[in-house]
């Protein structure tokens, strides 16, 4: 295990790697835009799925007005602007619900369930959400549910679950951004509820709930497969294995690793909230402890993001005004889900924000709900929106996180990501090896982000040193052949 020696004006702190959880309640979310409607369609907004491909993201979402219709839109400039609502399903007396979306570049693919037939469809644009290609239905000799869609280099994976017989997790990709399909294959063939997929290639990702073959308690699943999907592992579970239902698990990847967000009543005093829990995997397949990472033991439904070095989490909270009042919360990790930075509260409006939905793309986290500010929580809800620029930190964020670096992989065979966050200036980092000698001396004038790429084709034990004026942290790193 690694320990990390932070020097603190105040003195020495030793912080143990796995689960490091700062829980101090943030009122003022630094980085966010102001809460903001974005549609005005009669009837209401519900379950919204975004993606994003540099400044141009894209959204779906369930709208219920007599009819229940899968719509989009889409903006071009990061959110600033955006698009006419656009119907993507036929209108008709056929519930289209649970839509889910994936972008590379200007390929864009919607898949939905139709709930009286039992059918699977799914919806393309080749023009960037400009225009749409005609609706297609995904063949399969049963029912399918619950889609969940990842798109990487030319390949559009795509899991669900089966809607009859044993309710099967179900697998498919496509090699020509959804124009053709393989042969849908049962990965999993037990009961189960909504699997959600996530891709770093070769690596294929996916969760979900599951009745234990031994307890038959509910549990959170995950199964992998390292080619592209052709073979995969045997399921595993990966929450606490203790009679108490993991609920609803979104996950997330990047390359050599992938982290799972649910939610548990465990720790709960209260009836149907709980926390949010976060499990990672590393490239050597092997699994974190698992982190609670709320404090008030009023949560569920997250969803989890991956953005270079940092994890983001955001879930509906009830804190508040049990029963009455939901809002979205968040926390960020700086370092694959290591540490975490404070809970902030994201919103703050009467009534119920709920099924809260990440993307990024370009400096930006795009944020997305379902909200009932407008007509109270027997009316109708709308989709709201929000963003944080991932660019730009206040002086105030910066008092409140941690001073640390983030070595990835290590062990490595060669190729080095060092990753850190400075909040004063000037600063360096240096690489020494194990007999003192000074490798790299890169100088720092610039506040934020950073990340260097170290390439060393000689294996042994290195450590690399970041320093302020005020601080300095020392990390060893272990190279490989």
């Amino acid at each position: 295990m690694i320990k990390l020696v932070l020097m603190y004006r105040k003195g020495i702190i030793l912080l143990t790697a796995y689960c490091i959880v700062l829980s101090v309640l943030s009122a003022d979310p630094p980085g966010w835009t102001e809460d903001r409607r974005l549609v005005f369609l009669p009837g209401g907004g519900l379950d919204p799925r975004a993606d994003a491909w540099g400044d141009t993201v894209h959204l779906v979402w369930k709208q219920e007005y007599g009819h229940i219709e899968v719509y989009y839109k889409r903006s071009t400039d990061h959110g600033e602007t955006w698009s006419d609502d656009m119907r993507l399903s036929v209108e008709d007396e056929i519930r289209s619900i649970m839509p889910d979306i994936a972008v590379k570049g200007d390929t864009v693919v919607v898949v939905w369930f139709e709930q009286q037939t039992g059918l699977l469809e799914y919806r393309r644009s080749i023009d960037g959400g400009m225009s749409w290609l005609q609706i297609d239905t995904l063949e399969c000799p049963f029912s399918l549910t619950f889609p969940s869609v990842d798109f990487v280099k030319d390949t559009v994976y795509l899991t669900m679950g089966g809607y009859t017989g044993n309710y099967p997790v179900c697998f498919t990709k496509s090699t020509d951004g959804g124009a053709t399909w393989d042969t849908v294959r049962q990965i999993y063939n037990d009961h189960f509820q909504q699997p959600r997929i996530s891709v770093s290639w070769p690596d294929v990702h996916i969760v979900f709930t599951a009745d234990d073959p031994d307890s038959g308690n509910t549990e959170v699943f995950y199964i992998g497969s390292h080619d592209g999907g052709r073979t995969w592992d045997e399921a595993m579970i990966i929450s606490h294995r203790d009679g108490i239902a993991g609920q609803i698990p979104f996950n997330t990847s990047w390359p050599g690793g992938t982290a799972v967000s649910w939610y548990d009543y465990k720790y709960s005093p209260y009836p149907w909230t709980g926390d949010i829990f976060v499990r990672r995997r590393n490239k050597f397949g092997q699994w974190s402890e698992i982190d609670s990472i709320t404090t008030a033991h009023r949560a569920d439904w997250s969803d989890i993001l991956a953005e270079r070095t940092h994890l983001h989490v955001v879930w509906r909270d009830e804190r508040h005004l049990p029963g009455y009042n939901t809002e979205i919360y968040y926390r960020e990790s700086p370092d694959l889900g290591t540490t975490w930075y404070p809970e902030v509260r994201l919103t703050n409006a009467p009534y119920h924000s709920r099924t809260p939905s990440l993307a990024c793309g370009g400096n930006y986290l795009h944020l997305f709900w379902a909200d009932q500010r407008d007509n109270g929580n027997g009316g109708p809800s709308a989709i709201y929106y929000k963003r944080k620029d991932l660019s730009v930190t206040t002086p105030e964020d910066y008092q409140e996180r941690p001073f640390g670096i983030t070595i990835s992989p290590n062990p490595s065979y060669g190729r080095v990501n060092i990753a850190f966050r400075l909040s004063e200036i000037p600063a360096s980092v240096k690489i020494y090896d194990q007999l003192g000698r000074q490798l790299v001396n890169k100088e720092i004038s610039r506040l934020g982000d950073h990340q260097i790429i170290w390439q060393t084709g000689r294996a042994g034990v290195y450590f690399i040193r970041l320093k302020t004026k005020t601080e300095t942290i020392t990390q060893k790193v272990v190279v490989l052949r």
